[in-house]
């Protein structure tokens, strides 16, 4: 069971930097867009290009990894999510939804 655990987490916590390499992203926002709109057309190379450097070496750590107890493996896959989310800037993102702005007050104009 360890073996699945330590798998997903390491392959989250690469596919995270390997997307934001592969697509040029600088913020979370872009991938709150992309996720938004469809996408026709999209070119399969780019899922054969995740398996080969995101879930091979995912699966690797997890083969390399397959010893440690559960309550481990749980630790990795925390760890490893939170790398993600940092990589993917999910936490200033989350930080700036509710940030104070006086945007609107600033620039209101009365019709």
């Amino acid at each position: 069971m360890s073996i699945f655990i330590v798998t997903f987490a390491f392959t989250l916590a690469i596919s995270s930097k390997w997307a934001y390499s592969y697509f040029g992203l600088s913020s979370f926002e872009q991938i709150v867009y992309h996720i938004k709109v469809p996408l026709e057309g999209t070119n399969t190379q780019f899922i054969f290009g995740w398996m080969k450097k995101c879930l091979l070496p995912g699966f690797i750590f997890g083969l390399i990894f397959s010893w440690v107890p559960i309550n481990i493996a749980k630790t990795i896959l925390l760890l490893c999510c939170i790398y993600g989310l940092c990589q993917i800037h999910f936490f200033s993102y989350v930080f700036d939804q509710f940030k104070k702005t006086d945007f609107y007050d600033t620039y209101f104009v009365e019709s």
